[in-house]
């Protein structure tokens, strides 16, 4: 996993996890030593285990949960969940390629809406898989409930992944999530998902942005953009005039970008192929904007 984000986990735990454990405790997000992390040792890698106690069903009642990542082969394929000497398997996949082991959190929501996030990652910061996943008491087991690693934002337009979920709330949470189109370069995008209808649904349009993602440009040539996302009127920004990039829409394999100029505000789409390299830039300095 990145060491900044193995210090930050490590700081996050000493903070919430004596409230986490409280079932009538607010919105909170607890996180959990990386299962793999800090185990290299003179004779190699090998497995490890993280064992923790929790109110996984809301009854008062705290089940010991152990987690163990198994290592094969070179990577940590596997990841299994006992609870109250039950095992169950989360995880297992021989394709998985993470030196690192599994980054755990509990997020928890209002009224008992708590989900185990794994994610996994490799050296070179690619993340291999993002889940999240809920209790459920009647098999003692987590099931999985979504990818938190969709293809419309991870797989499109040059993205570099992140996946920390932060800022949890009463219904919702959000998750930084980076793409690169090949126009602008690095956009970190903070992705909100809200519960709604027994369902986590994700907001498509997102408004808010990461402090180091660059807001403003300046344009290379006359650029074109649609008055409103699905509009096909349009208006013009003249070369060398600032624009400012206001929102971000990300569905259905399609990500567009949404820009201010004076009074105005226009929407372009975006190049989604990592194959495709433009020298069309739309603005200027676009090749230093890229991690």
């Amino acid at each position: 996993m990145r060491k900044e984000n193995v210090l930050r986990l490590g700081l996050c735990t000493l903070m919430v996890m004596s409230s986490a454990v409280n079932v009538h405790a607010a919105s909170s997000i607890t996180y959990l030593t990386n299962v793999g992390s800090e185990d290299l040792t003179g004779d190699g890698i090998k497995d490890v285990t993280k064992t923790v106690e929790r109110d996984l069903d809301g009854d008062g009642q705290r089940e010991t949960v152990t987690f163990k990542a198994t290592y094969n082969n070179g990577y940590y394929t596997s990841l299994t969940a006992t609870i109250n000497d039950e095992e169950r398997t989360l995880i297992d996949n021989s394709e998985l390629k993470s030196n690192d082991g599994f980054n755990l959190c509990f997020v928890k929501m209002a009224k008992g809406k708590e989900y185990l996030q794994v994610l996994s990652d490799d050296d070179h910061d690619e993340v291999y898989l993002d889940d999240l996943y809920q209790y459920h008491s009647d098999t003692k087991s987590f099931k999985k409930v979504t990818s938190l690693l969709e293809d419309e934002l991870t797989k499109n337009a040059f993205t570099v992944y992140d996946g920390s979920v932060y800022n949890v709330k009463k219904n919702s949470f959000k998750v930084k999530s980076i793409i690169q189109p090949i126009e602008v370069g690095y956009v970190g995008l903070n992705v909100t998902y809200t519960y709604k209808k027994g369902k986590l649904v994700r907001d498509h349009t997102t408004t808010s942005f990461t402090g180091n993602t660059k807001r403003h440009f300046i344009t290379c040539k006359t650029l074109t953009l649609n008055k409103t996302r699905t509009s096909k009127k349009t208006f013009k920004v003249k070369k060398n005039k600032t624009v400012k990039l206001v929102k971000a829409y990300v569905a259905k394999g399609k990500i567009s970008l949404c820009f201010k100029s004076g009074k105005k505000t226009g929407w372009k789409e975006v190049t989604t192929s990592k194959n495709q390299v433009r020298k069309d830039y739309w603005f200027k300095n676009t090749k230093s904007n890229f991690m």
